[in-house]
């Protein structure tokens, strides 16, 4: 196959410069090919976003100690604590029991308090486009 100017390469795929339109290229660029996702929709995951009140954490290092406590208790897709406002936030899946972390970060050393739960949903980098 003989390149002329104009022709893009995307990993070992070449696409010529004539015919080629935008969305096209953008679509192949991204790895958003409708083919390649089956129909086109993105997957989405239900998620559950868990904040409970956590008293005892004074550092940073207590921050990191609920943290690793929580990650070993359940598998997790976000946990972050907070010293100064007394809370953990956790994102688990959907289903997934708020005892097994309230019980983990008591066997850490630290007291829970109250838990809410809400439904979660990851927002992306072009999350505001999408209406």
């Amino acid at each position: 196959m003989t390149l002329t100017a104009g022709d893009l390469i995307i990993g070992a795929e070449v696409l010529p410069a004539q015919g080629r339109n935008f969305e096209n290229l953008i679509g192949k660029a991204s790895g958003s090919d409708p083919a390649r996702t089956g129909s086109g929709q993105e997957r989405r995951r239900i998620m559950t976003q868990f904040t409970l009140e956590v008293q005892g954490m004074h550092c940073g290092m207590c921050e990191s100690r609920v943290n690793e406590a929580v990650r070993k208790a359940a598998p997790v897709h976000k946990v972050t604590s907070s010293a100064a406002k007394g809370q953990t936030v956790i994102v688990a899946e959907d289903g997934t029991d708020p005892e097994v972390f309230r019980t983990a970060i008591e066997q850490a050393g630290y007291t829970v308090g109250k838990t809410e739960q809400q439904s979660y949903e990851k927002k992306g980098l072009f999350s505001f486009l999408k209406k």
